[in-house]
């Protein structure tokens, strides 16, 4: 069956983030017969147009990148600016057999929807409505009901978001999904590589919902380790940090991939301590070399109930610098421990290829698209 699909993402390589990296492995792996038509903002000096294989990005606007991906929320300026222009596009592409959203942000969905008359699949990584305050919940969980009601029919990133779906937008447990993230076969290690006794590491965006501070922290009652933090965040936060952090703390900055992949297989434990996390795949990264991961046990971090268990491939603490050194200590403590939990993240990490969860992503978008067949028929 071949299928013209439209992929509506806020980012989308080279820009590097979470959600474009899962959107970008999940679409190169769909079958080479079908068409497929990404379009997504436009960030600094990007090419607007870009065809590899079946593949076509569009790039609308120009945006910056730094502003744009700052903090956790977006301008709002520029949401609504990519909603309009995403929206044209649609209309000037035509004739699609589905089409795919990306949950965040919320904006662009509502704006561009409209546009096309295909089955809508929105893909979602977190559920927040009800879960944040003031008028910003408000907003999000209106947003988010809007989406809810309006798509044919999502994709989670796990498990407990396809039961919130259910649960809190009363989305009917047909219309949903599970394709969790993934890793890449070839960043699996061959074997356990040597690791470094108490290098502890951390990879992401560095913002304040990720909570370095609260790692920090925990790096002060841990003199005897060494703390990397691999990641880009707002230059004034990130001195701010520096300024805090004793000296068994580095900030290493942005790495290439092959000096990512040697900090995940040194490292003795991958920590992350955010209060906000759909499905990290820098965890899941690290878990395929044989890294177990510390992590906190926050309303809004999903991946308590995705990859990390807690006893069986990681540690999960009380979301306090107290509870997180002493989760980290145990690694250090317990040999036996250690290595159940290191082998444990490396089975778990096996399992979760992007090849095989690809496979189950066209099977969703084969049916969404079928949809649109039966009811032109």
């Amino acid at each position: 069956m071949k299928v013209r699909v439209a992929c509506v993402v806020e980012a989308y390589p080279p820009h590097v983030g979470g959600s474009e990296t899962r959107m970008s492995e999940l679409l190169i792996r769909l079958p080479k017969s079908w068409e497929i038509h990404v379009i997504t903002p436009r960030f600094d000096d990007y090419p607007p147009f870009e065809l590899s294989t079946n593949i076509t990005i569009h790039r609308v606007g120009n945006y910056d990148s730094k502003r744009y991906f700052l903090n956790t929320d977006r301008p709002i300026n520029d949401s609504v600016k990519f909603g309009i222009q995403a929206s044209r596009e649609l209309k000037k592409l035509g004739g699609f057999d589905v089409s795919v959203f990306g949950e965040w942000n919320l904006l662009h969905y509502v704006i561009s929807e409209r546009s096309v008359d295909t089955p809508r699949l929105v893909d979602w990584c977190e559920v927040l409505a009800h879960r944040l305050r003031g008028v910003k919940g408000l907003g999000e969980t209106l947003l988010e009901t809007y989406l809810a009601k309006r798509a044919s029919h999502h994709t989670a990133i796990n498990t407990k978001v396809a039961t919130d779906l259910t649960l809190i937008h009363r989305v009917p447990k047909s219309r949903v999904s599970v394709v969790p993230n993934g890793v890449h076969r070839e960043i699996l290690a061959d074997s356990r590589p040597e690791k470094d006794y108490g290098r502890i590491l951390f990879v992401g965006r560095i913002t304040p919902h990720k909570q370095p501070e609260l790692l920090i922290q925990a790096a002060k009652s841990l003199p005897n380790c060494v703390f990397v933090f691999v990641g880009w965040g707002d230059p004034s936060y990130v001195q701010k940090l520096k300024r805090i952090a004793p000296r068994n703390v580095y900030f290493l900055g942005e790495l290439s991939r092959e000096q990512l992949v040697t900090e995940y297989r040194r490292a003795w434990v991958f920590a992350l301590p955010s209060t906000r996390e759909g499905s990290s795949i820098s965890a899941l990264e690290a878990m395929s070399n044989y890294t177990p991961v510390v992590t906190v046990n926050a309303p809004l971090n999903y991946s308590v109930y995705d990859a990390v268990q807690d006893g069986f491939n990681g540690i999960v603490t009380r979301n306090d610098p107290k509870s997180l050194a002493e989760g980290l200590k145990k690694t250090l403590r317990d040999e036996q421990l250690y290595q159940e939990l290191s082998h444990n993240a490396y089975e778990t990490a096996k399992r979760r290829c992007w090849d095989v969860l690809a496979k189950r992503f066209t099977e969703v978008l084969e049916g969404v698209a079928i949809q649109k067949h039966i009811q032109e028929n």
